[in-house]
């Protein structure tokens, strides 16, 4: 009986101390996965537009808002709304658009797949890119002209604090089934992919999550030490 005691005890002990483990290692490597992206800044549209309708390189201005969620410390999703407004410049003939969109972007942590962490813990490089549908519209008419978009980027970020990073995104985006040009000043016919806006912008993300550090900045790396040293304990465990 002395002897199925112990054994119990033992058994028990060890689940307890492994489970502890399990959960130190978990909580080492625990991080936020979701975040808020918000940005403004000037666009530019390349083509198409119409003879005699210019804007001013670059002109203001597009608002862009997005919400991310990261799978893992290098691949997430994200979807995100954006607003341009198109007004001509001192010698262009009178124009005022609006551009709306919507998109689904896949998003790759540069930063980490590079492995920004060995020279920098502040600075980071995400690139994102996806399609969506876009809606353009004429302010002086009902004019309105809906289209499909593939669109791309790259985001500079600067770590401002855990919850708080300052960004910097350049995207191009690609109109397909554009009817009007930019301008709404004439009908276009284009082939594919024949719409051409660019975007840069400069902005703020928000880390959401009750954990200390957010995706884009954990490295497996950095907790090396410590894992090694849970590892040592549970072999011994084990053993």
């Amino acid at each position: 009986m002395k002897k199925v005691m112990l054994t119990l005890v033992f058994a028990a002990a060890i689940t307890t101390i492994s489970a502890q483990n399990k959960k130190e290692n978990n909580n080492i490597l625990d991080y936020n996965k979701w975040s808020i992206e918000l940005g403004g800044g000037f666009n530019k549209p390349q083509r198409p537009m119409s003879a005699n309708y210019f804007t001013s390189t670059p002109s203001p201005y597009v608002v862009d808002l997005g919400v991310r969620y990261m799978f893992n410390n290098k691949f997430g999703l994200k979807a995100d709304f954006g607003f341009n407004s198109f007004k001509g410049k001192n010698n262009s003939l009178d124009l005022d658009t609006k551009y709306y969109r919507a998109d689904l972007q896949a998003v790759a942590n540069l930063g980490r797949i590079m492995n920004f962490e060995t020279w920098t813990k502040t600075i980071g490089l995400l690139g994102h890119a996806g399609f969506g549908l876009a809606q353009l519209e004429d302010q002086n008419s009902v004019l309105k002209d809906r289209m499909g978009n593939f669109i791309a980027g790259v985001t500079g970020q600067i770590k401002l604090s855990d919850r708080l990073v300052l960004t910097g995104d350049f995207t191009t985006i690609l109109n397909t089934n554009q009817n009007i040009a930019f301008d709404a000043a004439s009908n276009v016919t284009t082939r594919g992919f024949g719409g051409i806006l660019f975007n840069g912008t400069v902005g703020l993300t928000v880390y959401l999550g009750k954990n200390e550090k957010h995706a884009d900045w954990i490295s497996y790396n950095d907790n090396g030490s410590e894992i090694d040293a849970l590892k040592k304990r549970i072999t011994d465990i084990e053993t």
